[in-house]
């Protein structure tokens, strides 16, 4: 079972960081490298910011801060970067999917990762939308807080209002959903930027476009291969 599992996970989380990186690749970026151009602006004349031969512009009072050179290790580290989640998140998945001792089909996957995208993507996305570089945050670990908050307490809900008989406890699962979004996610002192509005916008919806082809690609061939390796039956069945 465990072999199975693996075997399952790294074919379909491979495939689908993939593919969100060939979409990133071909949409986000260059939106990321467009409000880069804007964030690096020198829009005063402070004595610390300076451009050096290379052409790249330095502050040596805000630290270090890494950044991919040039275009192939940009696109090197997205892949890697993505299909490392991908196997990660194809992980869970496939042992919930077997854990579940039922049989799991190509539906059942696309319904998964439909609840995945909900969870990790469009809830938290509604109080902290996808941010392009230049663009003024609030403090960290507070957004950190809220998006655990928010992406846990949706993963739950939706199990409830899935699998739950009861109707107090889906009335509940309503209200855990709605929660986060009552109390408001930590919000930045300013929202003033260089980065055009526009430019925003796009970046919003590449990104929830883009990881919802990432959670379904990986649910439809998660549920596939689970059915083909008949995972989520048990060991007598599936002899």
């Amino acid at each position: 079972m465990l072999r199975r599992i693996l075997i399952v996970a790294l074919i379909a989380g491979g495939l689908s960081g993939a593919v969100m990186s060939g979409v990133q690749m071909i949409w986000s970026v260059p939106l990321i490298i467009a409000a880069e151009a804007f964030e690096n602006a020198p829009a005063d004349a402070s004595p610390s910011l300076h451009t050096h031969a290379d052409g790249h512009l330095h502050d040596h009072q805000s630290g270090a801060v890494w950044a991919p050179e040039g275009p192939y290790e940009r696109t090197f580290w997205t892949v890697v970067t993505n299909v490392l989640f991908g196997v990660g998140a194809g992980l869970v998945m496939t042992a919930f999917l077997a854990l579940r001792r039922n049989p799991t089909t190509v539906r059942t996957g696309l319904l998964f990762g439909a609840a995945a995208f909900a969870s990790f993507s469009f809830a938290p996305a509604l109080g902290l939308p996808p941010e392009l570089p230049g663009m003024a945050a609030a403090d960290l670990q507070g957004r950190q807080a809220w998006w655990f908050m928010t992406a846990l307490g949706t993963a739950i809900a939706l199990a409830v209002l899935v699998y739950a008989p009861q109707m107090w406890m889906r009335v509940l699962a309503v209200l855990i959903i709605a929660l986060p979004h009552l109390i408001g996610a930590p919000q930045a002192a300013s929202h003033e930027t260089a980065v055009p509005y526009d430019l925003i916008r796009e970046f919003i919806a590449a990104s929830l476009i883009t990881t919802a082809i990432f959670w379904l690609a990986l649910g439809g061939l998660v549920g596939a291969l689970a059915e083909k390796f008949n995972l989520g039956q048990t060991e007598t069945a599936a002899a």
